[in-house]
């Protein structure tokens, strides 16, 4: 009798510690997007990706990463709910998508600035010197897509990077719109410095946050967690954005 119950109680130990940890598994939503350094979930490591899996281990949580497009993600994210949190999410983003659904957002975890590269040549020239403008597909920058429906800018949209930077060198556009350091990276390493960023056309400049709507006590340990490692902020920051 007594290997019957205790045979019984090492099952129930171990259901019940199975299930545990797997309550303790989410599913992040991301970007299919190869946006290196700051993040390319499932093709390479990057600041975010380390920064978050940083965040996972010490809290004693797994975090599983489901690359989607952006269109796609907003709609698993708040409508069918398949995934847990979002990352990179910004109150400013998704515009009537987020009506009515309250999206609670962590403490800023990465700057950005979002602009425009041109070829160095044309740098300072002004918004009417661009007729075509490249940028990721799913990105909606307000001031541009104001331009576009006043029918002064053609917006062409992909979702590989690099076919946004070839487009500018074979003149298909005039620039192309994307976080800063994705963009400069991306042009020095596989195309010899040939743009630069224009600071005198229309950017923004945030933070990317860590997002949910139902696990708030996940996003309060996240909090903490930023606020107790500016070490290791600083140290990712060295290795990939500099």
């Amino acid at each position: 009798m007594k290997k019957i119950i205790l045979s019984v109680l090492a099952y129930s130990l171990l259901f019940f510690g199975h299930n545990l940890h797997a309550q303790q598994t989410y599913v992040v939503g991301v970007e299919e997007l190869d946006y290196f350094p700051l993040y390319a979930f499932g093709k390479r490591e990057s600041f975010s990706e380390e920064l978050l899996n940083a965040f996972a281990k010490d809290a004693g949580i797994t975090f599983e990463y489901k690359p989607l497009a952006i269109n796609r993600l907003y709609h698993e994210f708040l409508e069918d709910n398949l995934v847990d949190f979002k990352f990179p999410d910004n109150a400013f983003w998704g515009g009537d998508k987020k009506e009515g659904i309250s999206v609670i957002y962590s403490s800023p975890a990465v700057p950005f600035t979002d602009g425009v590269l041109v070829p160095k040549a044309n740098i300072g020239k002004g918004i009417t010197s661009i007729k075509a403008l490249g940028m990721p597909t799913g990105f909606t920058p307000k001031e541009y897509s104001d331009l576009a429906a006043a029918g002064s800018l053609k917006l062409k949209r992909h979702y590989q990077m690099d076919r946004l930077a070839k487009d500018v060198l074979l003149g298909k556009t005039q620039g192309f719109y994307s976080n800063v350091v994705v963009a400069q990276h991306l042009v020095d390493t596989q195309f010899d410095g040939a743009m630069g960023f224009d600071k005198s056309l229309p950017h923004t400049e945030g933070h990317y946050h860590l997002s949910t709507i139902k696990h708030t006590d996940v996003i309060d340990k996240f909090n903490a967690f930023l606020s107790a490692n500016p070490d290791l902020i600083k140290a990712l920051s060295d290795k990939y954005l500099k």
